[in-house]
């Protein structure tokens, strides 16, 4: 399945590039033509009356024009950059990138650094972030990255919180694969506990699927030990059997999200 991440295009539409883009390519390739036409006429100079493109054109194509041209396009180059590593970064244990007046799109590769580099010290935006409520797939990875902060109190405790009180199902499915994914024997522990059926359906669906995909053998080890309603566990297989595509496709995605096969 195709992931759809249109979602996190630059927020400028092509309504408004495309024009911007031919109007401003015309003028450019006015002002040349209008210079290549004078420039290579036959008759000399002081017979040719220079009309304003072509006098701008003979600017541009100087060596000091060209000199501009690439000095700007190398600013240009910089600032991109910069700026990338401005939103990355994280600034008095801030990370602006996730901040909330960011777009999508930057708030996406702010996340998806925050992965593939682990960052202690953004341990508190990525939570900021969570509690904000703002984009369910967004939230989704920034739960996905506490999941690299294993020894890290306050990432557990959030993971554990979102496990149990998440405002959607599947953050709490993905809260319990980030606690499993994590190592975290806090975390394990908290999967473990939330293995009750008294947990409610939800919690203990999440947790249920999390250990059968990635734990199976803990799994049978634990079923065999908890002597509670078994129907409730009956409706997790259920639910673990309806819902296994689901799971896979959540895998598919993290790695369409980090390397984009």
């Amino acid at each position: 399945m195709e992931i759809d991440v249109s979602e996190f295009a630059v927020n400028i539409t092509l309504l408004v590039t495309l024009p911007l883009a031919v109007f401003f390519g015309v003028c450019f390739g006015l002002v040349v033509n209008r210079y290549l036409i004078v420039a290579y006429s036959n008759r000399s100079d002081a017979n040719t009356q220079p009309t304003f493109p072509s006098r701008w054109g003979k600017h541009i194509l100087s060596w000091k024009g060209l000199l501009i041209l690439c000095f700007i396009f190398i600013l240009n180059f910089l600032m991109d950059e910069g700026r990338t590593n401005y939103y990355q970064s994280v600034v008095g244990g801030v990370v602006p990138g996730l901040e909330i007046e960011r777009t999508d799109s930057v708030k996406f590769m702010t996340l998806k650094y925050l992965i593939e580099n682990k960052n202690p010290h953004a341990i508190n935006s990525l939570i900021d972030f969570i509690n904000n409520k703002g984009n369910g797939d967004l939230i989704r990875h920034a739960i996905y990255a506490l999941a690299h902060y294993p020894d890290n109190p306050d990432a557990i405790h959030t993971l554990s919180n979102i496990l149990y009180h998440g405002q959607y199902f599947f953050f709490q499915l993905e809260a319990a694969q980030a606690l499993a994914d994590s190592g975290d024997v806090k975390g394990i522990d908290t999967l473990l506990e939330a293995m009750q059926p008294k947990s409610g359906l939800a919690v203990f669906s999440s947790v249920f699927a999390i250990f059968k995909e990635k734990m199976p053998a803990e799994m049978e080890v634990y079923l065999r030990t908890i002597q509670e309603d078994e129907s409730q566990i009956e409706m997790a297989i259920k639910w673990y059997k309806k819902n296994r595509d689901k799971l896979k496709w959540q895998e598919k995605n993290k790695r369409y999200f980090l390397y984009g096969d």
